[in-house]
């Protein structure tokens, strides 16, 4: 009986990094995405069903978390003829791919001609549903080739498996949170807290027949996820809405959150799926000086020292000392609410402390401050009361200084 050959891509992870900032107006993100199997033309194997499983780790602050997956394709070849299948598996960010048939590896080595065809392929699909980034130029940089030959009326288990991680990470935004913007030279910079994946369906619908997709994301249950199916480039309907989103169900098992979907790969050509992590709560910060005045009958030089953190980013912590080095030490542990500086606009803030009077007595008050910062160079003024004075003392003390935050 004389068989078939046919040339199969199976394309797989190119995951869409992006990274959730105020104001966001550009971002260069890395991409990946798992697809499903494609051929360069139609070809008479079936896939029965595909299980996809993701297992994403955490990682330490400031490093992107780093994933594995598995993709699982239950295939059969329904005709009477054997089939002679070269295939290859695209990855962007991935390593350490391997691909077994029913247990054993049809990794190879295939000809340059072959490859070229199912570059094309791939390069023509990306093209139709505006899935590569821009930045990735080379499908081929990431690529391991299979083969393997299907006996008439055999079924079998495609097994597609490695790990990814996003690489580097640069986002563009108008917005700088207050926590770095003031204290630039110290603080840590903000650490991607949003990522999403993008699965692109379209591509296993090449098969002769398709069935349902299941999707399994596994994460540290801390972990919010949500996913979406979105329709490409439909010239027939060119105002196509959004698929409706797939029914997930979670789980939590411990430290650990399951979240399962079944799709049909006809339903949409993309399925999204956003990864939100609280990954930085806080920063440390840096330390603050700055110099100006008082008014009022004990006015006169000012010069200020301390620290600020934020915890959480909008929200800055401090302890200062203000002191003429004479006669006048007050030392003030306050909070203030900051917006980030978005341009040229600066970062405002305004809150609240506890001035404890040190020199000429002990004394303790309530303060409102407030403040304006471009950048590192700061304008802070703060009104003191302390309920307590005597006709030696003002009750109220205002203050204007220029500061700078390291």
């Amino acid at each position: 009986m004389l068989g078939q050959r046919a040339t199969v891509c199976v394309t797989g992870l190119v995951i869409f990094w992006s990274a959730a900032a105020q104001a966001n107006v550009g971002m260069l993100a890395k991409e990946a995405g798992l697809h499903g199997p494609m051929t360069e033309k139609e070809v008479p194997l079936e896939v029965r069903k595909e299980t996809l499983l993701i297992d994403c780790k955490a990682a330490s602050a400031g490093v992107v978390p780093r994933c594995s997956f598995e993709a699982r394709y239950e295939i059969t070849n329904p005709t009477d003829a054997a089939v002679e299948v070269s295939a290859a598996f695209y990855g962007l960010r991935t390593r350490d791919i391997t691909a077994t048939l029913d247990g054993k590896s049809v990794t190879t080595t295939l000809a340059q001609a072959t490859l070229d065809a199912i570059d094309a392929r791939v390069q023509e699909v990306y093209a139709e549903q505006y899935v590569l980034h821009p930045s990735v130029t080379n499908p081929t940089s990431q690529r391991q080739a299979m083969a393997w030959t299907m006996d008439a009326g055999q079924s079998a288990v495609l097994v597609c498996s490695g790990e990814i991680d996003a690489g580097d990470y640069k986002i563009g935004s108008y917005a700088v949170s207050p926590h770095y913007s003031r204290h630039p030279f110290l603080a840590e910079q903000p650490h991607n807290t949003t990522y999403q994946l993008n699965y692109l369906l379209a591509p296993i619908r090449t098969w002769v027949n398709t069935g349902p997709i299941e999707i399994t994301l596994r994460a540290p249950a801390s972990w919010d996820l949500s996913g979406w199916l979105v329709l490409g480039p439909n010239e027939d309907d060119p105002e196509a809405t959004l698929p409706p989103a797939p029914r997930w169900d979670s789980k939590v098992d411990g430290d650990q959150r399951l979240i399962t979907a079944t799709i049909d790969p006809h339903d949409g050509d993309q399925l999204r799926v956003q990864v939100d992590i609280d990954e930085q709560i806080g920063s440390l910060g840096g330390p603050l000086v700055g110099i100006g005045g008082a008014f009022g009958r004990e006015g006169g030089l000012r010069l200020r020292a301390g620290w600020e953190a934020a915890a959480p980013l909008w929200l800055l912590w401090s302890v200062s000392a203000e002191t003429d080095f004479d006669q006048w030490l007050v030392i003030t542990p306050a909070a203030e609410a900051a917006s980030p500086m978005i341009l040229i606009i600066p970062s405002f803030g305004i809150g609240a402390g506890v001035p404890i009077r040190l020199r000429p007595d002990l004394a303790v008050g309530a303060r409102l401050q407030s403040s304006m910062a471009l950048g590192p160079v700061t304008f802070f003024m703060a009104l003191d009361y302390y309920p307590t004075e005597t006709e030696q003392h003002d009750p109220f003390q205002f203050t204007m200084m220029g500061q700078f935050s390291f």
